[in-house]
């Protein structure tokens, strides 16, 4: 007979490191914000990796952005990961539209 075995408890921990996109600036007006005028709101910077990937300053910031994401990834420890989140949701819905037709008392 076997026994069943119970899995360890487990859980993620997110957290968000500051300092990359203007999204997490509390001077960027998300009325305004266009994140596609914006390079998606990465900030133009430096990097610490900068010296060793692009020392001639010829790389995109995206790819100095990623090496310097690789490199986060490489000097943590193994129980920590940084990554890449894009999140987004839809433009305006038909559902949108209407309510601000009919007015939200009669949308709902």
């Amino acid at each position: 007979m076997t026994s069943k075995s119970t899995p360890p408890d487990f859980h993620f921990n997110f957290t968000t490191v500051t300092g990359y996109f203007l999204q997490d600036d509390p001077s960027t007006d998300p009325d305004n914000f266009d994140y596609v005028t914006s390079n998606f709101g990465l900030i133009p910077r430096s990097y610490d990796s900068d010296p060793e990937f692009d020392p001639e300053g010829r790389k995109t910031q995206w790819e100095r952005f990623e090496y310097q994401l690789n490199q986060l990834n490489r000097d943590s420890s193994p129980a920590t990961q940084f990554k890449l989140l894009f999140l987004g949701r839809h433009g305006e819905g038909l559902h949108n539209v209407a309510e601000r037709r009919y007015g939200t008392e009669l949308w709902d």
